[in-house]
């Protein structure tokens, strides 16, 4: 609307409120009708009506990979323009001379918000060795400290649904059949007032070794991998092997090394020694199969914008 767009939304089926709320303040603020519109029902359905619409020029999607592609896929039929925030499986690197409290401090927070339902929250840990027990221990402090409930007054909520809990259940399981240790968490809650929902508390995997699901599909879930690293050459290629390149983490006290991590770790954002919420200023989005363009900021409202180049001749009068 800043570009001087009009806007259809349409949210995900599972959690429509908050937009058909968005659309009733932006009616009662006076703006004219038609200027933001919510549409709500399913993607396979209304979402691919609304890409195939001659009218609509540009779509701008928040979700899964496998749907982004099948939207890019539908949009290219007219043309249109895409932004496309896709999934993440974020890795955070460790360092052996990091602040280690602080560094579990700013893991555990992120990691575990919102249930871990959101596309950039810490999903893997690599450690440098010579710190992990301290590590492991000091993240174990944080994530037992979360208060889950019992709702609504707990601070961590229930999953959104069915698919999203059993992922998380799938990517345990395999991590036991391959030999990882769960630390903490691991089984579904269903005692009391956490039966009506899909409980599943944060969930500490150690020794999570490359193999796993866990550390290289997205979970959407409050399950983390955390393993060990002998030299930061090797933390690079472990936190770089992965289809996603969304967000990552360095936590060194040494910035030069940090930062050199930083720039060679392939993900769109990248959090040096704390983690905060992305800044609404700055670019984001995500690099390899975490998606195409970029929102926020002015990279954001450019992408909404048509350049038009006007050559004018005339007579000056002259001569």
């Amino acid at each position: 609307m800043i570009a001087g767009c009009t806007v259809v939304a349409k949210p995900a089926e599972d959690t429509p409120l908050t937009t058909l709320k968005l659309a009733e303040l932006f009616h009662k603020a006076g703006f004219p009708p038609g200027c933001f519109n919510a549409v709500t029902g399913r993607g396979p359905q209304v979402g691919v009506w609304m890409i195939e619409h001659p009218t609509p020029r540009k779509i701008a999607f928040t979700g899964g990979t496998k749907a982004g592609k099948a939207i890019a896929a539908a949009a290219a039929g007219t043309m249109k323009r895409v932004t496309l925030e896709l999934g993440g499986q974020c890795p955070a690197v460790v360092c052996a001379d990091a602040d280690v409290p602080a560094a579990a401090a700013a893991i555990a927070r992120h990691s575990f918000a919102n249930s871990g339902q959101f596309c950039y929250r810490v999903n893997r840990v690599y450690v440098a060795r010579a710190v992990y027990t301290d590590f492991l221990k000091a993240l174990l402090d944080n994530v037992t400290a979360i208060d889950i409930g019992p709702p609504p007054s707990g601070a961590f909520g229930p999953l959104v649904n069915e698919r999203i809990y059993r992922n998380c259940e799938r990517q345990v399981a395999d991590a036991r059949a391959k030999g990882a240790n769960v630390l903490l968490g691991g089984e579904r809650l269903t005692a009391g007032a956490y039966g009506k929902g899909w409980f599943f508390p944060p969930t500490v995997v150690a020794d999570a070794g490359p193999s796993l699901v866990l550390m290289t599909e997205e979970t959407f879930g409050p399950v983390l991998g955390v393993a060990p690293f002998d030299c930061r050459e090797e933390a690079l290629s472990l936190a770089n092997a992965t289809d996603y390149g969304l967000a990552a983490f360095v936590f060194s006290r040494d910035l030069a090394a940090a930062l050199t991590m930083a720039e060679r770790l392939e993900a769109g954002s990248v959090w040096v020694n704390d983690i905060q919420r992305s800044s609404q200023r700055a670019p984001f989005g995500g690099m390899k199969q975490s998606g195409i363009g970029r929102e926020k900021g002015r990279y954001g409202v450019e992408d909404y914008l048509e350049y038009k180049t006007i050559y004018l001749s005339y007579d000056a009068g002259l001569g």
